[in-house]
């Protein structure tokens, strides 16, 4: 039950937070498909605050204190680990921790798009982030690309959005997109503009005039399409262009078109795969296409099939794949072919044609992968479904557990204190601190091998219940929440907070510090307490909160 209590409070906290964006979402209709940023943004609702309940230290019962000197030592375990699979979320700015899709452009800027809050962009030092306030068309991007102007496409659940870097331009069906609901967006040799949507595919030609609409050309299954469900589009090495659907993968003839006949050839049939659904598909550098299928991971070489040899091969479980449902493929510049599922990551490696499984036992911030990208050093960013990203230099991942001093299971909060020692807190209580020892490797600090765990327990004052929010205040002290209060470690004692204290609620799911050290304590249904260290200012809808 307490675990169910406290799931409960972190879902509540959830949906408050994406009410608070949803209701900056909402814009006029406009009858012009061009946005521009500063006209598009718009005012704040302001809410006349009432009086603030403030509640003196002084004036209540003093805080529960234990005295850790009074306490045994805890036990220290090695982990004889080390971490490398970096990962980000809300925390270190990107919009939303639930990613859909990833790029990077010419200029080595990454993209990501969220299922719900809009699009990031990293310059490998910060996230600047992009909304429907700004002029996308829908905050839920499916797809990103870039054409040959630099602008950035971004394929969403509400139509098509252009950014050039000012402003946003939208297409949707009442430009002549086919539908709406938008999976993949690329930009052929030519300069077509290849859409694939949940009811058919739209090629836009930008070359016409300034409106351009009109030059929306749509494809169907009346045209030779597989199916009208179109995922995946690709263009190989010799400018052939292959799209994904639900009912198979096919390939573009335009001079099948201009002669009046059906553009599609449907490959799957060919090769003895009819029907079967085909979700993301590449080309590695030797020209080979590799799509995924809910049986496996499909190669088809065509310069085999040309000479009359077996063309496909297809990879499972049996040959080391983590899962067969695969739904995401990304070929590296090394020649690996990356494999996205809803159990984790595959690497497979052509060079010794061993595939190496990733999970979030070996650092992965959620097993849903929904998109993989490169960046220019190489290193591959991973997009998962709510749990942010990761990002795996080819160093090493490692996993850490019960059997590496881990005392948790599940871990709800993260926080790093000013040595580099990262304290964890999850279900079941105690704090888990992970001293990481560090030695020079090639001008790089890396954690060592000695490096260990130090857990805090009930035998030393802190508490049995679920902690599901951490942070290093500006003077090196922790703070903790819980469902029965707020806790502060100093190193030397544990102080407890709550409502006898003049805390709003018991029930903490949140914790901020402000420029002046004050800090924000968000409970579960309650309401907002600031405590500037000496009283607790308490904030409720009558101050204006939305709930």
């Amino acid at each position: 039950m307490k675990n169910h209590r406290t799931i409960c409070y972190l879902i509540c906290a959830g949906i408050l937070l994406i009410a608070l964006v949803a209701c900056n979402t909402n814009r006029e209709n406009v009858s012009h498909h061009i946005f521009s940023i500063p006209d598009t943004i718009k005012s704040p609702m302001v809410i006349r605050a009432g009086k603030p309940a403030i509640h003196h230290l002084r004036d209540n019962t003093p805080p529960q204190i234990v005295d850790l000197t009074t306490k045994p030592e805890p036990v220290r375990i090695p982990a004889d680990f080390f971490v490398t699979m970096q990962n980000f979320n809300t925390e270190h700015g990107l919009t939303l921790s639930s990613i859909l899709c990833g790029f990077k452009d010419k200029a080595g800027n990454l993209w990501f798009g969220t299922s719900g809050n809009g699009v990031s962009k990293y310059d490998g030092k910060r996230f600047t982030n992009y909304y429907s306030s700004h002029g996308l068309i829908h905050n839920l991007i499916r797809s990103i690309t870039e054409d040959s102007e630099g602008n950035i496409w971004f394929g969403t659940y509400g139509g098509v959005s252009i950014y050039n870097g000012v402003y946003f331009k939208n297409i949707t069906v009442e430009h002549g997109l086919a539908d709406n609901n938008v999976n993949e967006v690329l930009e052929d040799h030519s300069g077509n503009i290849w859409i694939s949507t949940y009811d058919g595919l739209s090629r836009y030609n930008s070359n016409g005039n300034d409106e351009g609409m009109q030059l929306i050309t749509n494809y169907t299954t009346d045209q030779g399409l597989p199916g009208n469900f179109v995922e995946g589009i690709l263009e190989d090495s010799k400018g052939n262009l292959w799209f994904a659907t639900e009912k198979g993968m096919c390939r573009y003839d335009a001079g099948a078109e201009a002669k009046g006949k059906k553009p599609f050839e449907d490959i799957s049939k060919s090769i003895g795969l009819e029907g079967q659904e085909v979700y993301s598909l590449t080309e590695d550098y030797e020209g080979i296409i590799w799509f995924g299928i809910d049986d496996g991971l499909v190669s088809y070489d065509p310069a085999r099939e040309a000479t009359g040899e077996s063309a496909v091969t297809v990879y499972t479980t049996a040959n080391g794949l983590i899962s067969n449902r695969i739904r995401y493929i990304f070929a590296d510049r090394k020649g690996s072919i990356w494999l996205g599922t809803k159990d984790g990551l595959s690497e497979f490696r052509k060079g010794d044609s061993s595939i190496v499984n990733y999970t979030t036992l070996q650092g992965l911030a959620n097993n849903e992968i929904t998109s993989i990208t490169e960046d220019n050093s190489g290193s591959i960013w991973i997009g998962t479904l709510g749990g942010g990203l990761s990002r795996y230099d080819g160093n090493g991942i490692v996993e850490f557990a019960a059997k590496q001093g881990l005392p948790v299971k599940t871990v709800y909060a993260i926080a790093e204190d000013r040595d580099g020692n990262l304290w964890m807190g999850g279900n079941e209580g105690g704090l888990a601190k992970f001293e990481i020892n560090r030695h020079e490797v090639r001008g790089k600090m890396l954690p060592a091998g000695n490096s260990g765990f130090l857990n805090f327990t009930t035998s030393h004052g802190v508490t049995d219940q679920d902690i599901v929010a951490m942070i290093f205040d500006k003077t090196g002290q922790l703070w903790f929440g819980y469902d029965d209060g707020l806790g502060k470690f100093d190193g030397r004692s544990v102080a407890v907070y709550s409502t006898k204290q003049g805390l709003i609620d018991n029930r903490v799911v949140s914790l901020k510090e402000d420029s002046k050290g004050n800090l924000w304590i968000g409970t579960f249904e309650s309401g907002l307490s600031m405590f500037d260290g000496k009283s607790f200012t308490n904030y409720t809808t009558e101050q204006g909160l939305v709930h």
